[in-house]
């Protein structure tokens, strides 16, 4: 048995945070177009108060804006200053949210959004630019887009080629949906010759990734996959939203297909979408993959993966895969979920208790951090978890949520041994389990 969505809309309110945070990311991964989640959630947000809502609190701001009274709602948080009020992270992000509200929402709402002191010149402009768009043909900005990604190829950095303003653009195209579908499959199966940014076809390559993950665009999977091989990030990391958001069993079986010999990066990827794209086939896929897989982190992934589906049949996969090595950080998470079944589906699961117990002790020591305001390393943290990055190098920044809290506990000696989450020495600039560990036995 598989929980239902209905089920899990359930567990907004259920009196386990363990629950909240596994209904939180089921929904934010599979970024869900569902307006009754969000309603849901806000009266989470109004039975249990922001502070002990979810570890994670932006992830509220991750669900849809579709309505006028979610967007009353939200407006009215933002306003707040009382002492169960928001903090100013999370207002931070509650702008943004209102910022990618649905346009009519946003022309209904115009003057309350843009007088609000809390939105920054970033949120204000991206409303105007959008409002502005509103009348913008798909033909007009399709050539605005071109324009963009011809300037892009002068700047130094990505943040010099300005995507967040470029993919302002991709609305008119969103809405003309079918008119423009051929035009983007076509730029997705003939990329350039990878230059590293110096074609603006490069550029337009990436938006229209972007584009086909917005409209669902199952035909433009395959594409997808293949461009995801191109050593960019953000062709990997764009593809694997749009694969998820397109999130059809065809997706699942194109990373089933390629599983047992692609790479690790590749195999990777396909663990994430089996993760969050809950149907038969992915629940084919990943007994299929834990069988044969053996590398160690892998196998946490994909143990992960079963666990996420909250479905009875795949509970003794997950738990199997957690109990070849109980002390293993990358399995921790394995738990999260399975607790949250157990509780949701009312079958039992006899560590339960102690799993919850656990995972609240490791959610008290995120907490005892301190202020990311005042502490650089919980403010590492919050940005590593938030979805935040302000582009800087940061010491801390690819540690994992363990290694944080070893580091807070000054178990860490740095420099004696490389820590599989940190930064590679090679100078590749990837994590160390995700390159040269892999040619060390390590």
């Amino acid at each position: 048995m598989r929980l239902s969505i209905e089920h899990l809309k359930t567990g907004w309110l259920h009196p386990s945070r363990v629950v909240r945070n596994t209904v939180a990311a089921h929904f934010t991964d599979t970024f869900t177009a569902d307006p009754d989640v969000t309603a849901h959630a806000i009266q989470a947000v109004q039975a249990f108060g922001w502070e002990q809502f979810l570890t994670w609190g932006y992830k509220f701001s991750q669900l849809p804006l579709a309505n006028d009274a979610a967007l009353e709602w939200v407006c009215g948080e933002v306003e707040r200053t009382d002492a169960a009020a928001p903090s100013d992270k999370l207002k931070r992000h509650l702008t943004t949210m209102l910022a990618r509200a649905k346009i009519a929402l946003l022309e209904r709402h115009r003057e309350r959004l843009l007088a609000a002191p809390a939105f920054g010149p970033r949120e204000r402009q991206a409303i105007t630019t959008r409002l502005e768009l509103a009348d913008c043909s798909a033909t007009d900005a399709w050539q605005r887009l071109e324009d963009h990604c011809r300037r892009a190829t002068a700047g130094e950095t990505f943040a010099d080629a300005r995507i967040p303003e470029a993919e302002l653009l991709l609305e008119p195209l969103e809405r003309a949906g079918n008119e423009i579908a051929d035009r983007m499959l076509e730029v997705l199966r003939n990329p350039p010759p990878n230059s590293g940014g110096d074609d603006p076809a490069e550029w337009l390559t990436g938006l229209m990734i972007t584009l086909a993950g917005r409209l669902r665009h199952e035909e433009a999977a395959a594409a997808i996959w293949d461009l995801m091989t191109i050593d960019w990030d953000w062709y990997e990391d764009e593809g694997l939203k749009a694969l998820k958001r397109i999130g059809t069993p065809a997706v699942v079986q194109l990373a089933r297909e390629s599983y047992q010999t692609a790479p690790w990066e590749t195999r990777l990827h396909a663990a994430s979408l089996f993760t969050v794209i809950h149907c038969e086939e992915s629940a084919a896929a990943i007994a299929e993959a834990i069988r044969d897989e053996l590398e160690d982190d892998l196998r946490a992934g994909l143990g992960l993966a079963a666990a996420s589906h909250l479905d009875d049949r795949l509970v003794p996969l997950a738990r199997m895969v957690f109990e070849e090595d109980p002390e293993d950080p990358e399995r921790a998470d394995i738990r999260e979920p399975l607790v949250a079944f157990s509780y949701l589906s009312g079958q039992d699961l006899p560590e339960r208790d102690d799993w919850e117990r656990a995972i609240d002790e490791i959610d008290d020591q995120v907490r005892q951090m301190g202020d990311p305001a005042t502490s650089p390393l919980a403010e590492a943290l919050f940005r590593q978890f938030d979805g935040e990055d302000d582009g800087e190098d940061d010491e801390y920044e690819d540690l994992g949520l363990q290694d944080l809290i070893d580091e807070t506990a000054g178990r860490i000696e740095r420099g004696a041994v490389i820590g599989r989450n940190a930064r590679c020495p090679c100078g590749s600039g990837k994590k160390y389990k995700q390159c040269c560990l892999r040619n060390t036995g390590g």
